[in-house]
C-alpha cells in the first residue's frame, strides 16, 4: 500500500511541477510560432563573384580593388586594435583618462580613414554598374556592408548572356 502512495505522490509532484512551469511561461512564448523562415534559419547567401554580377573587364578590376581594399582594411583594423591594447595595457586603472581617450581617438580616426577609403572603392564600382548589376551588387553580403546597406540575399535574376 505504501508503494502505491509513493507512486501517487511522485505522479502528483511531477504534475504539479509541469503545471508550475506552464504558469511561469509567458503567454507570448506560448503564442510564438516559427520564425519568418520557418523552423530553419535563412540560408547564407553565396558570396558574389564578378561572373555572378555580370561584370565587364573594367568593372571586374574595380570589383577586385574594392574587395582587396576591404580585406586590407579589416587586417589593418586588427593591427590597430592590437596596438591600442598594447598602448593602454600599461595604464593604471585609477590613473588619468586623458591618455586612454587620446589613444582611443587615434584608433577611431584611423579606422574611419580606412572605412572611408574602402567605401569610395565600392562607390566607384557602384557608379560603373547598370541597374541590374547594381541590384545584384546591393544583395551581396560583403558589398552591402561597405555600402551601408542591410545584408540580405541576392534578389536579382542571374546574368543573361553577359
Amino acid at each position: 500500500m505504501s508503494i502505491m502512495f509513493s507512486r501517487l505522490r511522485t505522479s502528483l509532484s511531477g504534475l504539479a511541477l509541469c503545471g508550475a512551469a506552464l504558469v511561469a511561461t509567458p503567454a507570448s512564448a506560448l503564442q510564438a510560432g516559427p520564425g519568418p523562415h520557418g523552423a530553419m534559419p535563412p540560408p547564407i547567401p553565396a558570396p558574389a563573384t564578378a561572373e555572378s554580377l555580370g561584370l565587364n573587364a573594367a568593372q571586374a578590376r574595380l570589383w577586385r580593388a574594392a574587395r582587396g581594399a576591404a580585406a586590407e582594411a579589416e587586417a589593418h583594423a586588427l593591427e590597430l586594435r592590437a596596438r591600442f591594447l598594447r598602448e593602454t595595457a600599461d595604464m593604471a586603472a585609477d590613473g588619468p583618462l586623458r591618455p586612454r581617450a587620446e589613444a582611443m581617438d587615434r584608433l577611431h580616426q584611423a579606422l574611419e580613414q580606412d572605412r572611408h577609403a574602402v567605401r569610395e572603392r565600392w562607390l566607384a564600382l557602384d557608379d560603373s554598374l547598370d541597374a541590374t548589376q547594381r541590384q545584384r551588387l546591393h544583395g551581396a553580403p560583403g558589398a552591402a556592408r561597405w555600402l551601408g546597406l542591410p545584408p540580405g540575399p541576392m534578389v536579382a535574376p542571374p546574368p543573361q548572356g553577359r
